[in-house]
């Protein structure tokens, strides 16, 4: 089995360009590399903390979903969410 990372970071926009779509792009690319490199789903990482509330909202709009928490991971009251997306293939499946 080959693994493969491809490495997005959420604070990759500067914070006076963000809304305005870039993110959403950078992540759109990203998952076209895995899906173009064979691979059938992404996870992303983020930590639990309320700062990071935005990021959160971000990977749910763009259609991931959580699949696990990792309580006080990063520190104490500082867990890590873990996401997960399906990538559906050009012909719409999985």
């Amino acid at each position: 089995m080959k693994f493969r990372e491809e490495v997005f970071a959420a604070d990759a926009v500067a914070p006076g360009d963000r809304g305005h779509g870039v993110g959403r792009e950078l992540l759109r690319r990203t998952e076209a590399r895995i899906r173009a490199a064979g691979g059938r789903q992404v996870y992303i990482e983020t930590s639990s903390r309320a700062q990071y509330r935005p990021t959160q909202g971000f990977y749910r709009a763009a259609g991931y979903l959580r699949e696990a928490y990792l309580e006080d991971f990063y520190r104490p009251g500082d867990g890590k969410l873990i996401y997960r997306k399906v990538l559906l293939g050009p012909d719409g499946l999985k």
